[in-house]
């Protein structure tokens, strides 16, 4: 990847927090190519679910109470890990895991 300085407009649907990565992302890299563009929107989406299992979960909480009033694991729990791991592995894959974002 290349240093560029225009960045394309963000795809719809996106929250405004993913757009500003994809925009800056775009403004510092050449990611022009298809598969580059496909692997930042799966990555920035999965940065939205992410950010919003986040917020569930800031609400509320890490625990709920099973059906026989026991504690569980909150469902949005699983989704915010594994979305985090989407997010950093399509980094990875577009090589911006040591960079900055």
């Amino acid at each position: 990847m290349t240093k560029k300085t225009t960045a394309p407009k963000p795809p719809i649907g996106l929250s405004p927090e993913a757009q500003g990565i994809w925009k800056r992302l775009h403004a510092e890299y050449e990611l022009s190519d298809t598969g580059a563009v496909q692997i930042l929107m799966a990555a920035l989406h999965a940065f939205d679910t992410m950010r919003q299992a986040e917020g569930m979960l800031a609400k509320e909480g890490v625990c709920t109470l099973d059906r026989y009033g026991g504690a569980k694991a909150h469902p949005a729990v699983d989704i915010a890990t594994r979305a985090r791991a989407q997010w950093l592995n399509a980094l990875r894959m577009l090589g911006l895991h040591r960079e900055a974002v």
